[in-house]
């Protein structure tokens, strides 16, 4: 009678490798690198943030420090272009303009003389609209602007404007010419020495 030997697996019968993939990655890591990666946003928004507000602060104050500059300008223009016009009037009648249509425009002689080139607007409010100082016959003596802020600019004012200095208020900044018989004694008054254009023969 013939015998089958039958082979049975050893245990030291080698394996196929078995393929070990990772699982997946924890739930609880997974929040903590999305809350460090918005915290992290956040934090650079917030960076952004204070250097546009940064920025636009300085853009503000150099703006408005221009505005002021146009306002001493303009103002000074005004006043001297009013101090013209009373020492120039036909026949040694000093007279104050009654507008600043006045200053641009004055036919009182044979000659149309412009004292001031244009009829300038306050810079520092929309409608450009200045406050007109009178005198007590009702002449313009001057200008001031309608604008409420509080300047920028405190000292360091020429002399004919040193009344400007610890202003709390553009409009304490009046630009108004003061005449000889008006001083007080021993002030002198500033130059008025606009530009004058004859613009022609009156018919």
């Amino acid at each position: 009678m013939r015998r089958t030997a039958v082979l049975m697996p050893s245990s030291e019968t080698p394996h196929a490798p078995v393929a070990h993939f990772p699982g997946p990655e924890p739930l609880v890591g997974r929040r903590a690198q999305r809350g460090f990666t918005y915290l992290g946003l956040l934090f650079a928004l917030a960076l952004l943030g204070l250097a546009l507000g940064a920025a636009g602060t300085v853009w503000s104050v150099a703006r408005q420090r221009d505005r002021e500059q146009q306002l001493l300008w303009t103002g000074a223009e005004i006043r001297r272009a009013i101090g013209h016009y009373y020492h120039s009037a036909p026949g040694g009648l000093s007279a104050f303009p009654r507008s600043l249509q006045d200053l641009t425009d004055d036919n009182r002689g044979p000659v149309v003389v412009r004292h001031l080139r244009r009829a300038y607007r306050d810079p520092l409010t929309p409608d450009g609209e200045w406050e007109l100082i009178r005198g007590s016959d009702g002449g313009l003596t001057g200008v001031a602007s309608k604008a409420k802020g509080q300047p920028l600019k405190q000292k360091g004012f020429r002399d004919e404007d040193r009344a400007f200095e610890d202003a709390a208020c553009y409009c304490d900044w009046r630009f108004v010419f003061v005449s000889q018989m008006q001083q007080a004694p021993g002030r002198v008054a500033a130059p008025a020495k606009p530009a004058v254009l004859q613009l022609g023969r009156r018919e």
